[in-house]
């Protein structure tokens, strides 16, 4: 498989992810999909959460912190990898998972909180492969858990540089 042109790419969305990258790399985790960075919660979070869904901060600091209704409070505060980010920036949202209560960033949809049976749901992978205008196999390597990116290595694939390096057959060397 041949990758993507330059012009089938999206290299604003590179772009955007990249500087997320390198001006706040607090919010970049590519063995998740999405999830809210617990390390960065602050009090001022938990009062936040208390205040607006009329808990304590006790009950808020003993909520799991994938509970749906922090995506209220604290949205700015959730790691996300490349595939993440690329549904994030084009405006998807995680869904509501089978419980009701936590949010499952392996599924988008365009509107915020759609439960996760809804039709409209898609796969992130799907959706931020179309998104950056890669293709499968770019996409798998890109996504890949095991690879970390840089924000220059994005900035260079939003100009042309192979995700995939193509491997040559043995029988173009004779």
């Amino acid at each position: 498989m041949t990758g993507t042109t330059i012009d089938e790419r999206n290299g604003a969305l590179f772009y955007q992810i990249a500087d997320i990258l390198e001006f706040m790399p607090q919010a970049y985790d590519q063995e998740t999909w999405g999830t809210f960075n617990e390390d960065t919660l602050v009090e001022a979070d938990f009062a936040a959460f208390a205040e607006r869904w009329g808990v304590t901060v006790a009950q808020a600091e003993r909520l799991p912190t994938d509970d749906k209704r922090w995506l209220e409070v604290k949205e700015c505060n959730t790691q996300k990898c490349v595939a993440g980010h690329a549904a994030a920036l084009s405006g998807w949202h995680p869904v509501v998972s089978h419980n009701g209560g936590t949010l499952n960033w392996g599924e988008v949809a365009r509107e915020p909180l759609t439960s996760c049976m809804d039709d409209s749901t898609m796969s992130v992978d799907v959706v931020a492969r179309r998104e950056l205008g890669v293709n499968e196999e770019e996409a798998e390597r890109l996504f890949a858990s095991a690879n970390v990116w840089t924000p220059k290595d994005l900035r260079e694939f939003a100009v042309g540089r192979p995700i995939v390096i193509p491997c040559w057959d043995d029988d173009d060397d004779e």
